[in-house]
């Protein structure tokens, strides 16, 4: 199954990987990660984003585990969950001005 966008996310948009069979609509309904930027398109037309995931992959996002860690993912790999909020946006802005 191909998971790819043809269209470029916006910071702030949830998205889960595809790889946490785990993060249902029940046990994530926000998604796993934020879109923070894109970083680089492929030939392929794939992008590959920066993203703020669970400290710990496999497990649920919580207190104990926060989307604080910066990581790669491939639109191949991620599913949209919800567009962008005015909070998620805000978040993902903060984090992209904080690495310049």
């Amino acid at each position: 199954m191909n998971n790819q966008t043809t269209q470029r996310l916006a910071p702030g948009t949830r998205v889960r990987h595809t790889a946490q069979e785990w993060a249902t609509s029940v046990q994530a309904p926000e998604g796993t990660a934020p879109i923070v930027k894109a970083l680089r398109e492929h030939n392929d037309g794939s992008i590959d984003y920066q993203v703020l995931a669970g400290e710990e992959f496999s497990r649920r996002i919580g207190p104990d585990n926060p989307m604080t860690k910066p990581d790669e993912w491939n639109s191949t790999r991620i599913k949209v969950v919800a567009p962008p909020t005015a909070e998620t946006r805000a978040a993902a802005e903060a984090v992209a001005k904080e690495q310049r």
